[in-house]
């Protein structure tokens, strides 16, 4: 998969000097992940959880991060000919869940990414699909509660990633009004150690065309 995404990449980057651009615009966008599973993170998550029982510490679980991080993001777009968008991207998406009595463990990833679009139809709904590339900073922390005083640790692997997505969508016309919603569904695969970090992100947002 990943190897399908830099072909794409490769294919329209290449094209470009023969396309116009033909609109710009800009928009925001939010969702939730599913799936998201990163072995590194329940490794590092069971070494804190030996150190803190060996403490007297209650022991601690890996947390199922299955369930969804928050996303939030924003995007603009570059239309061209033929019927092709560039869209450039940062989003933050995160997640806080208490793994033990007074322990919380915090999930975030911002990434900064670049997609290709190629649309389909002339109706008022247009499909799409595309690919693209994206820098993932992962960070993620752990706090315990003492009393008055809050320790907190940053785990390991806290760096930036490079990962790449494929995603499908449909996007609906409003007539003469600037505004552009859509429903666009992400897989993302990260390059992280050991297995490489895969989940989904469901999103919806609206785009303002200039």
């Amino acid at each position: 998969m990943k190897n399908a995404c830099l072909v794409i990449i490769f294919v329209v980057a290449s094209s470009l000097p023969a396309m116009a651009i033909t609109g710009l615009g800009f928009g925001v966008h939010a969702g939730l992940t599913a799936g998201y599973d990163y072995t590194t993170l329940d490794d590092a998550v069971k070494e804190i959880s030996d150190s803190l029982e060996a403490r007297g510490f209650p022991a601690i679980e890996s947390p199922d991060f299955n369930e969804q991080l928050t996303v939030l993001g924003a995007h603009v777009k570059v239309g061209t000919l033929p019927i092709l968008d560039f869209i450039g991207f940062v989003d933050y998406s995160w997640k806080e869940k208490d793994i033990a009595s007074n322990i919380s463990l915090r999930v975030s990833d911002v990434t900064l990414g670049a997609t290709a679009l190629k649309k389909f139809g002339q109706g008022m709904l247009k499909p799409y699909v595309g690919a693209g590339v994206a820098a993932h900073k992962l960070v993620y922390s752990i706090e315990i509660q003492v009393q008055d005083t809050v320790l907190a640790a940053i785990l390991p692997e806290d760096e930036t990633k490079v990962g790449y997505h494929v995603l499908v969508g449909a996007e609906i016309g409003l007539g003469l009004l600037p505004i552009a919603p859509y429903l666009e569904g992400r897989y993302n695969f990260i390059s992280t150690p050991d297995k490489t970090t895969k989940y989904l992100v469901v999103l919806v947002g609206a785009t303002f065309n200039l």
